[in-house]
């Protein structure tokens, strides 16, 4: 029929609600987002801390009637921080009252304790900040008159370096002790110095002359300069080895003996030959030497007539020169056996041109003797050795003497305080 009309109902202003867009945790290694995946509106997820790490957990919400999936969680994220190391590697310690890290005892700085991420989210907790407060470097020693007993002259070192910088900030004193070859200090220290008014940036390696005069401690072989810090004295410090003063007038111990049946020419004509041939003899020396000789106390002269080999033996301070005379003269068929030996055993020599293996054998070994180093004269050396003037030698000058110095140790121990 003309005019009629119809009508259909339809409901509108309704969208449906979403979960918001998941939560990553690019570049935040420490946090777990597992639960914040798919967070529907109005809903929330916890977000704490990976394993490895600690801290109380935070959390993510999406807003109520969220229609959008690209919507972002609203997040309260954690702080997270990684477990103490374990062991607690030396010169930190925990401060159980102030709940921090600090310098251990004798060490300057400020602790940090930093947390590096590894691969696969790991982490690795990474102390920091604390540091031994050493002298930069021992100068040379300036002799005015030691003898083997007794200790005279200047010992020099320059202030002290933390970590890769001069930094005396903590530094109240400095202490210088006898110690044996194992670090272990003999006493009381024979000197102590005040830190210096100057403050230095660089390493001035004679900021600090201390002029010593003492009888030398039986089986000290070194001088120790440790800093006497706010926290403590430190564990570590600067050495100079008494080798260093002493040494010089060390008596040494020569033999002479030769190989025989070998062209002295051709053998060194070949350096590796001639270098591998006197490394095994004088580690044939030292073994037979023993009393703490190495092979970097024993130098070699090889000169013509089969192969002559000139030995000499500079044992170490405080070793006596003669008690590696007498074991080595005691005993004179071990030591041609042991050349022997250690001469065969060079790769390489036996086989070469015109060479019978056979004859190759030991010859000529003379007896070790002893011989007074010269350093001034041998009878000044001797009588300085014995601490006795020479009449009209001047015997009590022996002027600036000038000695290598080793730079810095790290295994001496603090003593044990009573």
């Amino acid at each position: 029929e003309s005019g009629s009309c119809t009508s259909v109902a339809t409901l509108s202003g309704c969208i449906k609600v979403e979960p918001c867009a998941a939560l990553s945790n690019e570049g935040s290694c420490w946090l777990d987002v597992s639960a914040c995946t798919e967070v529907l509106a109005g809903g929330s997820c916890a977000i704490p801390c990976r394993d490895g790490w600690l801290g109380t957990a935070g959390s993510a919400s999406c807003p109520s009637g969220n229609t959008d999936t690209s919507t972002e969680l609203t997040t309260s994220l954690p702080t997270c921080y990684c477990e103490d190391p374990d062991p607690v590697p030396a010169g930190y310690e925990w401060d159980k009252d102030a709940r921090e890290w600090v310098c251990e005892e004798g060490y300057a700085g400020s602790a940090v304790k930093s947390c590096v991420a590894g691969t696969n989210c790991t982490t690795s907790p990474v102390l920091s900040g604390c540091n031994v407060p050493v002298p930069c470097e021992v100068a040379t020693w300036d002799d005015a008159g030691s003898t083997k007993n007794s200790l005279k002259g200047t010992l020099r070192f320059g202030p002290a370096k933390v970590g890769d910088k001069i930094n005396e900030d903590e530094v109240l004193s400095y202490k210088v002790y006898f110690a044996d070859a194992d670090c272990v200090v003999f006493g009381d220290p024979i000197a102590t110095v005040s830190k210096s008014s100057s403050s230095m940036s660089c390493c001035k390696t004679d900021l600090y002359n201390v002029p010593l005069s003492v009888s030398v401690v039986l089986g000290a072989t070194r001088l120790l300069i440790v800093a006497l810090t706010s926290r403590g004295i430190a564990p570590d410090g600067g050495i100079l080895d008494m080798e260093d003063i002493f040494g010089a007038f060390q008596d040494q111990v020569r033999f002479t003996f030769t190989i025989s049946n070998l062209n002295y020419a051709a053998v060194t004509a070949k350096a590796l030959l001639t270098y591998n041939l006197e490394v095994a003899i004088k580690k044939a020396v030292a073994e037979e030497a023993a009393n703490d000789v190495s092979p970097s106390h024993i130098d070699l002269e090889l000169t013509a007539g089969s192969i002559v080999v000139n030995v000499i033996i500079k044992p170490p301070y405080p070793i006596v020169a003669e008690d590696v005379q007498y074991k080595l003269a005691s005993n004179p068929s071990a030591l041609s056996v042991a050349l022997r030996t250690a001469v065969r055993s060079v790769e390489g020599l036996l086989t070469m041109d015109g060479v019978d293996p056979d004859l190759v054998t030991i010859a000529s070994l003379s007896r070790p003797v002893l011989v007074q180093d010269s350093g001034d004269s041998v009878g000044t050396s001797a009588a300085r050795r014995l601490g006795v003037d020479v009449a009209g030698g001047g015997g009590g000058v022996l002027g600036l003497l000038l000695l290598q110095s080793l730079l810095l140790m790290t295994c001496w121990q603090p003593p044990i305080s009573s």
